[in-house]
């Protein structure tokens, strides 16, 4: 479901923009109202007594308000809804996601993992006599590594005898085709989803991929026959392609489904087995820098401490490698935000989290590029900042400075005032001397005039303050702890 920022209606903001059946709204007290049109009643009614489904469907937790309440609200936000008042029929209450995030910030289990949930979530559909007549990944967010699904109004009434699944050719653009193409074409997830809103077609892969590899076990069966058939359809002269309308007998129709869904979710899993691409921010880790054994284990014996003490409920790990602090703050209580520019490093994290079932949840974000606000008038997708932005009482930016700094020419000051909007309290910070190996790889022959430590502590002052620092041993690296500013 996208987000929409309504600028001209200060009581609720428009979440949604595509969805015909319904409107899901934010308002000002943060509540998500979900207004669904009369037509979805008798679907939702029973969706939301059964227990099974929303277990083993993973559906975010709803519940349907009562009438006074609703028709106080329908009343209220009228002139936000596409319909007259007297068609709006259920009014929802979603709890709240802890931190939205978009495919294109996804590293590939999560593609996967959503991709799996909406197959699931159609099977348990199909068991009720339903169907769901979308399969994006818009419609499904995280909780940690968990997915959620979202939309609720993609459930429908089916015909028993009609043995196709309009969102087939959807749910290939959107979950096998992208993560073929990270896999096989050279073409990251992130590419695919901010050029592509609705994945990517078989004639586009196909148009990405050199001769020899659209004929590779791989391409030929899901990008280069379909490629082919749709020329030999083009070549009859028929206009559009259209969806068999032929009926069957109930349980041959709902056989026909299962397998088909059986099929996607098998062939998903056999795709999510991308390599390892290193960047060169991964070739410097395979050194084993910057830390020897004994001194990352004083750097991680400091975090804890501090972890431990000031026990942090939300988290943000800037530059989070492989999740080495990430795993230490969610092993205190709090629910983290990782975030790395390397998709391999998001990975890494992703699998740690996963492994240990931490509340973890690793974008894919550079902090030096953050996701945008996207979609239609830039207003359907809020951008990191934008969701980031307050949302964290403890920030960490851990061997990060000299990269943001130093190689990308932002000031110390402009850093600290960025990191100052994202926390309500702690900062969590290394600072990476002249005299550091990595300092002078980042350097790559740069002045490095006013990096200096002074520097550093200077700059910091009008947005925090120092509660402790600590030096590491046998390195030029010092940690701070740093407790955000009141402003005036």
């Amino acid at each position: 479901m996208g987000s929409l920022a309504q600028k001209n209606s200060p009581a609720a903001t428009p979440l949604t923009l595509r969805d015909p059946e319904g409107m899901l709204l934010r308002t000002e007290e943060g509540r998500l109202l979900c207004f669904a049109h009369a037509r979805k009643t008798a679907v939702l009614e029973k969706a939301l007594k059964d227990e099974p489904l929303l277990r083993r469907a993973h559906l975010v937790p709803t519940r349907a308000l009562g009438d006074k309440e609703a028709k106080a609200l329908i009343k209220k936000f009228a002139e936000l809804l596409p319909w007259d008042e007297k068609e709006v029929g259920l009014v929802l209450e979603h709890e709240p996601v802890f931190f939205p995030s978009y495919p294109y910030e996804w590293c590939q289990p999560a593609l996967v993992k959503a991709g799996v949930l909406t197959l699931d979530f159609a099977e348990e559909s199909l068991k009720r006599g339903w169907g769901i007549r979308n399969a994006t990944p818009y419609n499904v967010l995280f909780e940690g590594t968990q997915p959620v699904f979202v939309d609720w109004l993609t459930l429908e009434s089916r015909s028993p005898t009609n043995p196709t699944w309009l969102a087939f050719t959807q749910f290939v653009r959107c979950f096998l085709i992208p993560v073929l193409m990270e896999n096989k074409g050279g073409l990251p997830l992130q590419s695919c989803f901010t050029n592509h809103r609705d994945g990517l077609t078989p004639e586009e892969a196909y148009g990405l991929v050199p001769i020899w590899q659209r004929m590779t076990p791989s391409f030929f069966p899901l990008v280069t026959v379909p490629v082919l058939l749709n020329r030999r359809r083009k070549k009859r002269g028929d206009a559009f392609a259209s969806y068999s309308t032929i009926d069957v007998p109930p349980k041959r129709a709902g056989f026909i489904l299962q397998r088909l869904f059986s099929f996607l979710k098998d062939r998903l899993q056999r795709l999510n087995s991308a390599p390892i691409r290193w960047n060169k921010w991964g070739y410097y880790l395979l050194t084993g820098r910057p830390y020897e054994p004994a001194t990352w284990e004083a750097k991680r014996q400091v975090l804890a401490g501090w972890l431990e003490n000031l026990r942090p409920t939300a988290v943000l790990d800037i530059g989070c490698n492989e999740g080495q602090f990430s795993a230490l703050a969610a092993q205190s209580g709090a629910r983290v935000v990782a975030i790395d520019s390397n998709r391999e490093m998001v990975r890494r994290t992703w699998q740690r989290a996963e492994a240990s079932k931490l509340d973890v949840q690793p974008l894919l974000v550079d902090i030096c590029r953050p996701s945008p606000a996207s979609g239609w008038n830039n207003e359907e997708n809020f951008s990191f900042l934008d969701r980031a932005r307050g949302k964290f009482d403890l920030v960490a930016a851990l061997s990060l400075t000299h990269h943001v700094c130093l190689s990308e020419g932002i000031s110390y000051d402009r850093f600290f005032a960025l990191v100052a909007d994202f926390t309500t309290k702690y900062f969590v910070v290394e600072f990476v001397g002249p005299q550091d190996p990595a300092f002078q790889w980042a350097a790559k022959g740069r002045a490095t005039e006013g990096w200096e430590q002074g520097a550093f502590a200077k700059a910091l002052q009008p947005y925090f303050q120092i509660v402790e620092q600590s030096p590491i041993p046998q390195t030029d690296r010092t940690l701070y702890l740093l407790q955000k500013r009141k402003k005036k």
